[in-house]
């Protein structure tokens, strides 16, 4: 962030980093960026949260094996965009997965969504297929 000078990142822990205050994740930040924004809509939360697309997003893993050629999982799916800055990660309109190596376990991490559960599961299970 700070060699970008991007203003704002986050983790998937719900950690928010605002970059005008400092570079650590903080949920007093997220707190007041929240209020900020009630302060300014005429809205209530749950109105907010409403406008918001619903998505399910599904975090799995897979042990690693000697036999799973990692770089070959660039073919396994037909998609809009494949992202290799950090593992791979395959795009579509309205659902992506995201394959990597994990740094401290013998995994291979799996982070999923989709606009159904059923559509998550497809994803996973597709790449799960393919490195049986």
């Amino acid at each position: 962030m700070k060699e970008l000078n991007i203003p704002i990142g986050g983790e998937g822990n719900g950690g928010v980093i605002l970059n005008e205050v400092h570079l650590g994740r903080d949920s007093l930040v997220a707190t007041a960026m929240v209020l900020n924004l009630l302060s300014e809509e005429d809205k209530s939360i749950n109105d907010i949260i409403g406008e918001i697309p619903s998505y399910i997003f599904i975090k799995d893993k897979v042990a690693i094996d000697d036999s799973i050629d990692f770089d070959s999982l660039a073919t396994l799916f037909d998609c809009d965009e494949i992202n290799t800055d950090d593992g791979i990660k395959f795009s579509w309109p309205e659902k992506w997965i995201h394959i990597r190596k994990s740094n401290t376990e013998p995994i291979i991490r799996i982070f999923a969504e989709a606009k159904t559960e059923n559509e998550v599961n497809d994803l996973i299970q597709t790449l799960k297929d393919y490195l049986k």
